[in-house]
């Protein structure tokens, strides 16, 4: 979706117009944002319907919580990668490596257990770890005390962090395309 915005006759019609670039850039995220909490509602529904309403409890929510925080890391980091990229090529190769890379590193395809330290210590600066650390200490809580539920909510902080600073990034490169192409 991002190439047909990046497209060089459209983003010189849309950079005429009165509004601000920021403003532009902000308006595709929430539309983006709106597509992604759709889709992030269709997979919460489609879980309830194929598992049966045994699954909600408290651990399904904190689940679908930590989902929601990781599916906003993502959607910067899409936003980011779809902005930067000029070309759909370059921006399915980033994505790729990018995503296959995060999750060969964060625990994902292999146990975190079964990492390295130093693999860890790297893939702390990955969202993708702090959603792996989120979901393996949600699989193991029994007991709901502040002591037990803090590492999971600061995993889920994390990954938010990394959702607003994915964004901030994405509107200084867009703000730095934006100056260069006036």
């Amino acid at each position: 979706m991002m190439m047909i915005f990046n497209n060089a006759d459209l983003r010189k019609r849309t950079l005429s117009s009165p509004m601000r670039p920021t403003s532009i850039k902000i308006q595709l995220f929430l539309g983006h944002l709106a597509v992604t909490f759709g889709v992030w509602l269709c997979g919460i529904v489609l879980a309830v319907i194929l598992c049966g309403t045994d699954v909600i409890g408290p651990n399904f929510a904190l689940m679908c919580a930590n989902s929601l925080c990781f599916a906003l890391a993502a959607l910067s980091l899409s936003f980011l990668i779809g902005g930067a990229a000029k070309k759909m090529g370059a921006q399915n190769f980033i994505a790729n490596i990018l995503s296959l890379g995060m999750c060969f590193i964060s625990g994902v395809f292999v146990p975190q257990q079964y990492l390295s330290s130093s693999l860890l210590f790297v893939s702390r600066f990955l969202p993708a770890y702090w959603y792996v650390k989120a979901i393996n200490d949600i699989s193991g809580l029994v007991v709901f005390s502040a002591a037990n539920l803090s590492p999971i909510i600061y995993a889920m902080l994390i990954e938010l962090g990394f959702a607003a600073a994915f964004f901030c990034i994405s509107l200084v490169i867009g703000k730095r395309k934006s100056s260069v192409n006036a």
